[in-house]
Formats: structure tokens, sequence, C-alpha cells
């Protein structure tokens, strides 16, 4: 992502992909293909979510080219060190957080605790290109919004090419983490990421001014 910050191509900024999380809505589409109602509703949740707190900000992200599919099948390693990355038919211009959005959603599948696990990721990236504060904030939303897509996916490949077990083998697990991440509060996990990054938090205790709103409007007590 740093070395491409400066490179620019009309081809692949004219792109409009399913895949890229900018244009996520385009799954839609595959909705009805998700057989358990519970779980078809989850991943409206998560498109809702983005809808009403991510995307009024694409535009005002930074962007850059970006692999657009870091995953542990597309990562080439020599003696425990990684040493490439293959596969670039998912290049897209797109807002740089969403590729570590992307690489953090595909690493959530193989850890226990799918926040404080990913946080040396996060730490590693900021490391070589520093994030911003804007793009932190929507990290929460765009992590499920990448599982979200490769479900719909996942219930598409199901229907046209059932034998294909590729196009499913991540399937259990976003599910899994898609159910715990709609337990988590926003406010908290974006917390946890900007200190990890270095940069201060921002929840403070108003205990006390929700007291005094209290005392005002509704008892002495």
């Amino acid at each position: 992502n740093k070395s491409l910050l400066d490179f620019r191509h009309i081809s692949i900024e004219a792109r409009k992909s399913a895949w890229d999380l900018q244009f996520y809505y385009l799954n839609r589409k595959f909705l009805p293909f998700i057989e358990d109602p519970n779980d078809r509703k989850l991943v409206e949740y998560f498109f809702l979510q983005t809808k009403e707190f991510a995307e009024p900000h694409f535009e005002n992200l930074r962007k850059g080219m970006i692999q657009g599919d870091a995953n542990e099948w597309n990562v080439l390693a020599n003696d425990g060190k990684v040493s490439g990355i293959i596969d670039f038919g998912d290049l897209f211009y797109s807002p740089l957080i969403t590729e570590l959005a992307i690489a953090i959603a595909y690493a959530t599948l193989y850890v226990e605790n799918p926040i404080d696990d990913i946080l040396p990721l996060l730490k590693g990236y900021n490391e070589i290109l520093q994030l911003t504060e804007k793009e932190i904030e929507f990290l929460y939303y765009l992590i499920p919004l990448r599982l979200c897509i490769s479900v719909c996916h996942s219930a598409n490949a199901r229907r046209e090419m059932p034998e294909n077990e590729y196009a499913l083998v991540s399937e259990k697990g976003a599910w899994r983490i898609l159910r715990e991440w709609v337990r988590l509060n926003p406010v908290l996990v974006e917390d946890k990421f900007r200190k990890a990054c270095g940069f201060d938090s921002k929840i403070v205790d108003s205990n006390k001014k929700d007291f005094k709103i209290r005392q005002k409007h509704t008892s002495n007590v």
C-alpha cells in the first residue's frame, strides 16, 4: 500500500466490483440465497450499519491501490517469514483502510478473541503506513462487512457450484465471527484500535454529567 500510494491507473479506478468494500451494496442481490433467515438478517444489519455510519464518509478517506484479498491463501512464506503476496485479480482503487479491514477480517477466522488477538496485525500495519484517526473510526464497520460479502458469495456459490469446496472454505468461520461481532460495542472496539495505534482514548468518564442530568430531570436522589 505504501509503495502504491502515488500510483494511479484509469482502468483500475473505473472498476466497480462486488468484492470492493466501497461497493458492498452490489452484494444485496445475493441475500435471498442465504437460507437461514436469521443469518440473512445479520448480514442485512451489517449492511445497514455500513450505510448509516461508514458509507457517507468513503469519499473523504485516503484512497489508493489495494490488493483487495489479503488472506492466508494469497500469502507466500519462506522459512516462517512472509516472502510475497499473489493474486491481484481484486486490485482496486479504494479507501486504503479497506485493505487492512480485509486482512483483519480473514485473520479473525483463526483467533479466539477477534479483537485483542488481531491487534498485532493492526500495530504492524500502522508502523509501516500510519493510519489516521478517521480511518480507525470505521474499522469496526469494515471488518464484518468483508465477512458479509464473503458469506453472500458463498451462498451464491452453493447455489451455482455446490461441489466447489474452495468457494465455501471460510464460510463457517465467517458466520462465527459475525455472530460475535454483533455483540461488540463499537465505541469500545474503536478505543482499543486507537490505543493500539498510539492515539488517546476518546472515552471519558461521563458519570458526573449523567448524574447531574438525572437529578435535574428525574429526582434529587
